[in-house]
């Protein structure tokens, strides 16, 4: 603990900061500001820096050793079999996937049970942000740590689970047990990699595949050899067949040489979507809005414009890939092309160019990348 500074429980939630201290029944809780944070992105840290310290100070606050917990609703989590086989690992690595968080925003965490083991993925811009901001104002943390380390421990006092709130008797169990091991401090993650265990399940998934490839390599070099000297006869592989059609193909360029005329593919049918005579309910598409300039609250304000035409399902992060000009939107086959023509229009008004693309992954109905202003 840091000299001259008692311990204090710092607890973030999707929508505010709630102060614990050992001589307050109730906590003190600063709202986050819409202007500051929204959907838990950090919009603008000057403003954010300037309304904590005004609070701490109506408040009286005096700097502490804090332990912070993240509430349930600010990161994602989910259960997986330690039987260690290669389906856990696609499991695992499909988790990983799903989640809209930029991987240089990735924070993760295992919790390891005899049964499974738990994965915690959290956005640590929000909490190092925070955390930034207090220890400016000479506060100081010992631990970032997910509630979930301790949902064992208040549920065996009986203290009733919520992640809006805690209770004295969960404060209390937190603060006597605030030795957190370093695998589950976020202070102490410096990045997001892959435990050893799951580095021990890749393995074996790649010399399985190292071996299947060295096996096609030396079988087709037998079947090309047996062909080549005439012991095996393939139809696809007669060399009578193959000299008539290239004969065949080299007259008929020859013949577009003397017409002047060029040889042209047969072309394909095309076929109308199937979605086009499907009526979709807009409010459930499921949207996800990925920031791709970096610029804060770009994805905020486009979810901002399209609340207003009845769309509700949407997911928000950053975009892995550097900044871009352009803004990309992808649909799937079951968005009509009728909201497609309206999720253009809107982001029309504020980008300077918006690409649309069709695409067959089904996890979000619609994902937008945000590319560059148009300046309204």
């Amino acid at each position: 603990m840091i000299l001259g500074k008692s311990k204090a429980l710092l607890y973030i939630t999707h929508s505010n900061l709630q102060f614990y201290t050992h001589h307050n029944k109730t906590p003190f809780v600063y709202n986050f500001q819409p202007d500051s944070v929204k959907d838990l992105e950090v919009l603008n840290l000057d403003k954010l820096k300037n309304q904590l310290a005004e609070f701490i100070k109506a408040n009286s606050l005096k700097p502490k050793n804090l332990i912070i917990i993240l509430s349930e609703n600010i990161y994602f989590k989910k259960s997986f079999s330690v039987s260690g086989d290669l389906k856990t690992h696609e499991l695992i690595q499909n988790f990983l996937d799903e989640i809209p968080i930029d991987s240089k925003n990735s924070a993760r965490i295992d919790i390891l049970n005899k049964q499974d083991k738990t994965l915690i993925v959290t956005n640590k811009n929000l909490y190092e942000s925070i955390l930034f901001i207090l220890v400016k104002l000479n506060w100081h943390a010992f631990a970032v740590t997910p509630y979930e380390i301790f949902r064992n421990l208040i549920t065996s006092v009986n203290s009733q689970v919520t992640a809006n709130t805690l209770t004295p008797i969960q404060v209390q169990t937190i603060m006597s047990h605030s030795d957190i091991d370093d695998k589950h401090n976020f202070l102490k993650i410096k990045e997001l990699v892959l435990p050893d265990s799951e580095k021990q399940q890749a393995k074996p998934q790649i010399k399985v595949l190292l071996i299947l490839l060295i096996l096609s390599l030396v079988l087709g070099a037998i079947i090309i050899f047996l062909t080549a000297s005439g012991k095996l006869k393939l139809p696809f592989f007669n060399s009578t067949n193959l000299a008539q059609k290239t004969k065949s193909i080299s007259n008929e360029e020859d013949l577009a040489l003397l017409t002047n005329e060029r040889i042209l593919p047969t072309e394909l049918p095309t076929t109308s979507s199937a979605s086009t005579d499907t009526v979709i309910d807009k409010t459930l598409l499921k949207i996800q809005i990925l920031n791709g300039t970096g610029i804060s609250g770009q994805a905020a304000k486009v979810k901002d414009l399209l609340i207003p035409l009845e769309y509700k399902d949407f997911i928000l992060g950053n975009s892995p890939i550097p900044p871009q000009t352009n803004t990309e939107v992808s649909f799937t086959e079951n968005v009509t092309p009728d909201i497609q023509r309206e999720i253009i229009t809107e982001l029309e008004k504020i980008f300077t160019k918006v690409i649309s693309s069709a695409k067959s992954q089904n996890t979000y109905d619609v994902v937008i990348i945000t590319g560059q202003n148009n300046g309204s």
